[in-house]
């Protein structure tokens, strides 16, 4: 996770002179990159593109002309998705910005997410699996 912090840091000097506002909504979502070296914790199969894959998780405000990435983090195959998405709100506040409302897809529906939500206070989207309802 370390790793990320500069390009963070280069991400948040451009982001601050881009957006002119403090309150923003963003996007968090994950996305993943074939890799055919060593394996290691950092190294997820993915079963959509049948291979080893680095995934990140990347959080971008998108109530701008343009959507802005402004954060990029590796996810570890050890952690989970609530870890992501604290540590991407985490680097969106160090930008001094206010997240207005979050939206995330279905592959973050989890109890451990809607917690660090939540605890927060920030507002959000999250798609949910459909599922059958027994009666």
């Amino acid at each position: 996770m370390r790793d990320a912090e500069k390009p963070n840091e280069t991400l948040g000097k451009i982001d601050t002179k881009i957006l002119n506002r403090k309150k923003i909504s963003i996007a968090i979502d994950t996305t993943e990159i074939p890799y055919f070296g060593t394996r290691d914790e950092w190294i997820h199969y993915s079963s959509t593109r049948k291979c080893y894959v680095h995934r990140h998780i990347v959080a971008a405000a998108i109530d701008v002309p343009r959507k802005i990435p402004l954060s990029i983090r590796p996810i570890s195959a050890l952690g989970g998705h609530a870890d992501a998405v604290e540590a991407a709100l985490r680097d969106v506040e160090r930008l001094g910005l206010e997240v207005e409302v979050v939206y995330l897809d279905r592959g973050f529906f989890s109890v451990e997410v809607m917690e660090v939500l939540t605890k927060r206070g920030v507002p959000s989207a999250i798609g949910a699996r459909r599922a059958a309802v027994c009666m």
